[in-house]
């Protein structure tokens, strides 16, 4: 027995600003989920700054070794919110199938990368 689905009553202008409005919320969504994993990279960016102080300004190894294990402790907590912000992100934002990516002369710029790191790692080597 099939069910019978209730007629849309709706004018085309209300169906429209739902459709707007789904729209925009999935946009805010968006947003928030990217604010979300910049104050991740930033919340990074001052634990590195703390080991670093921790390791060139402290003489007590125990210290020391406090210190790395919250910084610890905090980065597995930061890298799960990272991975939770990214499965939402990829909720709200369309898949990419494929990306292109070059410079003003046709040239992939990750390969640039790619060879200059390597020769700065050949260079740190010798």
């Amino acid at each position: 027995m099939a069910v019978k689905k209730k007629p849309d009553n709706r004018t085309l202008a209300q169906k429209r600003r739902k459709e707007q409005q789904d729209a925009l919320r999935l946009k805010f969504k968006g947003i928030e989920y990217l604010r979300q994993l910049d104050n991740s990279q930033k919340q990074l960016e001052e634990l590195r700054t703390t080991v670093r102080k921790a390791r060139n300004t402290e003489s007590n190894p125990n210290k020391i070794a406090e210190t790395v294990a919250k910084a610890d402790s905090q980065n597995r907590i930061i890298k799960t919110q990272v991975d939770l912000n990214f499965r939402r992100l990829a909720k709200v934002l369309p898949d990419l199938k494929q990306v292109d990516l070059t410079d003003g002369d046709g040239n992939n710029p990750l390969g640039s990368l790619a060879e200059a790191l390597a020769e700065a790692v050949g260079g740190l080597r010798q």
